[in-house]
């Protein structure tokens, strides 16, 4: 199991750690909720969706997270400034957890920013994420509502080697410090079959080996752009192995935070990593004790 150098930051987010060596601490699972086309959604736009339904997956999550003992989040989609405050306001209601929330509208991401500080969610609410699109005026937005976690996302289009990415990913944590985030979580960026995926392992390996923050990946991003999946239509039973396979491989390259999906999926990302995690407790355990360092890994329940 890989042993970084540098020293490795960890955040507190109340219900769990983040970060650290690869076995110090139980990956989180992120789960997505309220994106265009999910089953719950019923209306996008103005932010209507079956709230008995995503509370029974918000729910499944919880179970199969206590369950397991690896960590659980949610990643809260929206489309517009009055979905974002919808999904918001009821997620916090109904999830103590901590969670993350997107969107590429400039609009509905300030309208987050500001509820952030609004409903005091501030020590448990991640933005997703600080970018080459994210404008000064945003960035003093987040300055001034006072948040303090966010990811700091790798991707530029002409940054098509490891050290091109890590200019970026560096550009980029420079960006969120002078935002005031004092929880940074890099996002080495993934990219689709046979444009650039695979980059993103080697770029986890080198942020955590040379600057210590916790990794997210967005792996079921690959499956989800797969141009083979796409030929065989909705056929769950081929997607599924897919998108376990990628969550995989991302904690394998090092990810302390992955991101699978509708949240619908957390039965089966949590029994896939849980049954990896017990893998990675063995070798972090063989490999700090080789090294002469005080061996203390997590290890799944199941």
């Amino acid at each position: 199991m890989f042993i970084f150098k540098a020293e490795q930051k960890t955040y507190d987010f109340g219900k769990f750690r983040l970060g650290g060596q690869i076995g110090d601490n139980p990956p989180a699972l992120v789960g997505g909720l309220f994106f265009k086309g999910q089953e719950a959604v019923v209306d996008s736009s103005e932010g209507l969706f079956d709230e008995k339904l995503a509370l029974e997956w918000i729910n499944a999550q919880d179970e199969v997270s206590e369950l397991t003992g690896l960590s659980a989040m949610i990643q809260l989609f929206a489309v517009t400034p009055r979905a974002m405050e919808r999904h918001m306001i009821w997620l916090a209601d109904h999830w103590s957890g901590p969670f993350t929330f997107e969107s590429i509208n400039p609009e509905t991401r300030a309208r987050g920013i500001a509820l952030v500080k609004e409903l005091g969610l501030v020590k448990r609410v991640i933005l997703n994420s600080i970018s080459l699109s994210t404008a000064a005026q945003e960035q003093e937005l987040i300055r001034t509502n006072g948040l303090k976690s966010a990811i700091a996302l790798g991707w530029n289009p002409g940054s098509q080697n490891l050290k091109d990415r890590l200019e970026t990913i560096k550009s980029m944590v420079s960006v969120a410090c002078e935002a005031g985030i004092e929880n940074i979580i890099v996002d080495p960026a993934v990219l689709p079959i046979k444009v650039g995926y695979g980059l993103d392992w080697r770029t986890i390996i080198a942020v955590k080996a040379e600057l210590g923050y916790p990794v997210t990946s967005g792996a079921h991003n690959v499956p989800s752009s797969w141009a083979y999946l796409k030929k065989l239509g909705k056929d769950e039973t081929a997607r599924l192995p897919a998108v376990v396979a990628a969550l995989v491989a991302a904690r394998m390259a090092g990810s302390d935070m992955i991101m699978y999906g509708s949240l619908k999926r957390a039965r089966d990302a949590f029994t896939a990593l849980a049954l990896i995690e017990n893998g990675i407790a063995k070798a972090a355990e063989e490999a700090q004790t080789a090294l002469g360092r005080q061996s203390c890994v997590f290890v799944p329940k199941v």
